[in-house]
């Protein structure tokens, strides 16, 4: 099985490959996709479904947003067309959709909101991504192209990217398209749904911004792999803490309070009687209506009401 330096993908584990899944690329870095996860995955109509495959949504599209400017920008001769270049930029600092229970894991591009929330508030993305690219032509000697793709001129690009946002709805869609191919694989678990996932991964992949990153699959499908273990293994562990029983912490003991008014007008007498109160005894505080102005105001004045301690009032 080959590595792929740079692109983040890792070699398969040999407890990956066997006979129960249809070959799915004729390349040697891979077999069938059969490692006890995948099989093991939440089904749609499992509890845990949507919270698996968000953790496996928001992986992917992690990923993408790295491995896919990287590989673009490998040429820097790419950066010449700079409409593309610039939409390359937005889509790698563009927002992680967190999708909506239960079934919607990624960005809806028929959806007119969809574009403004997934470049919203991007501008320190945008200007991380643009000061890579300007140290990397500055040090090829493309000083003149370096300053166009200045951090300096984040909103310009952004605004440009917006002026005519087609090709980033394009990656968004590529995007959501290999995202709703792996969970379709992984909640499906049949021939008929793997060599769907074929044909779907393989032309999400086959021309992202006119390069062929079906060279990413192997990396993106390890990545799946790693977030449905931790899941399996978050899940487990939930299960193991809900089934522990707390033991029973005895309390204080109860406080019963009374009230009492009096009945002469226009003084209003109140007081509370604490009855059944263990402890040191009652401190007697309390407070008495005038019902007439005082020097400073209408106000209280000391009283006898009866307030226990330290349970109840005081």
């Amino acid at each position: 099985m080959e590595m792929r330096p740079g692109l983040g993908a890792r070699v398969y584990p040999v407890a990956m490959q066997s006979n129960k899944f249809p070959g799915l690329w004729d390349g040697a870095w891979i077999g069938r996709l059969d490692y006890d996860v995948w099989p093991t995955a939440p089904p749609e109509s499992h509890a845990s479904y949507f919270r698996t495959w968000q953790h496996v949504s928001v992986a992917l599209q992690k990923a993408l947003r790295v491995w896919a400017p990287e590989l673009y920008f490998r040429d820097l001769g790419r950066l010449e067309d700079r409409d593309a270049g610039y939409t390359m930029v937005v889509y790698s600092a563009c927002r992680l959709s967190y999708g909506h229970a239960r079934t919607e894991f990624t960005y809806d591009i028929a959806d007119e909101a969809t574009l403004p929330a997934a470049v919203r508030a991007i501008g320190c993305g945008i200007e991380r991504g643009l000061t890579r690219l300007e140290a990397r032509l500055e040090a090829s000697g493309r000083a003149e192209l370096a300053r166009k793709y200045s951090p300096l001129w984040y909103q310009d690009v952004l605004a440009t990217v917006k002026k005519r946002p087609q090709r980033l709805v394009t990656l968004l869609a590529r995007e959501a398209k290999l995202i709703d191919a792996v969970i379709d694989l992984g909640t499906q678990r049949n021939r008929a749904a793997a060599r769907k996932f074929e044909t779907r991964s393989n032309s999400a992949l086959r021309n992202v911004g006119g390069v062929d990153m079906r060279g990413l699959l192997p990396g993106l499908l390890n990545e799946v792999t790693i977030v449905l273990e931790q899941q399996r293994r978050d899940g487990a562990q939930s299960d193991d803490e809900r089934s522990v029983v707390a033991p029973r912490v005895a309390g204080p003991p109860p406080f019963t309070g009374g009230v009492s008014v009096g009945k002469k007008a226009p003084s209003l007498r109140m007081g509370l009687e604490g009855r059944n109160v263990q402890g040191p005894p009652p401190l007697r505080v309390g407070l008495v209506w005038a019902g007439r102005p005082q020097a400073y105001g209408w106000g209280w004045k000391a009283g006898t009401c009866k307030v226990p301690h330290p349970y109840g009032w005081g």
